[in-house]
């Protein structure tokens, strides 16, 4: 029995543009003044706060509870604000494959 799927939303399910990494940088670069190394990141398959982790070793910026808090409130607004002006599809065989999951025993 499946109990839980897990997806990578950009590029499994939809295809955005790159919205996420655009609200990664902005985010940075508006709320921390750092502009350092998320061209080295590498964004596949990661989770965020592993990735805002990273992004706060590039940039020396200390991993504190708040500095958390305070990239996530501004991320959310910035992804919000990307998305609404992209071109968001979704992916081939996404419906099919939701319809299946759909279908299974619980």
């Amino acid at each position: 029995m499946v109990k839980l799927v897990l997806f990578d939303i950009d590029g499994t399910l939809v295809r955005t543009g790159h919205a996420g990494t655009q609200a990664f940088a902005k985010t940075f670069a508006t709320e921390f003044n750092a502009k350092n190394g998320l061209d080295k990141m590498r964004f596949a398959g990661r989770t965020d706060f592993s990735l805002v982790r990273e992004g706060f070793q590039h940039n020396d910026i200390p991993a504190t509870p708040e500095n958390f808090e305070r990239f996530f409130e501004r991320y959310t607004f910035w992804l919000d604000h990307i998305l609404a002006r992209s071109q968001t599809e979704i992916c081939r065989g996404v419906w099919e494959m939701l319809r299946a999951l759909q279908s299974l025993p619980r």
